[in-house]
């Protein structure tokens, strides 16, 4: 049974570095698999200092939400681990494919 596991994080160091661990792993395991980059996605919020006075003072803040794909063939026992190993930052979706 094919999978993708999907991967997110707003954290692009945390992300790298967890996405050469599952490198690592899968060549040691001898598995088969591929990644895709997905692009980044940009979220702009712009609040209001104070409500009723200076409107147009301002706050601007950023936040981008890096993700990856991987493509490969697991059976459940490594499947139950890769979900359990996630860290805290990182956020894993599990799409089956028959």
């Amino acid at each position: 049974m094919k999978n993708i596991l999907i991967y997110t994080s707003t954290s692009k160091n945390i992300l790298n570095l967890y996405k050469q661990f599952l490198i690592f792993n899968f060549k040691h395991l001898f598995l088969k698999y591929f990644i895709i980059n997905i692009p980044t996605k940009k979220k702009f919020k712009t609040f209001l200092k104070s409500p009723h006075v200076n409107k147009k003072s301002k706050e601007n803040y950023n936040l981008f939400i890096y993700k990856f794909k991987i493509h490969t063939i697991l059976n459940l026992k490594y499947l139950k681990i890769l979900r359990f190993n996630v860290p805290k930052n990182i956020h894993l979706k599990i799409v089956h494919q028959i």
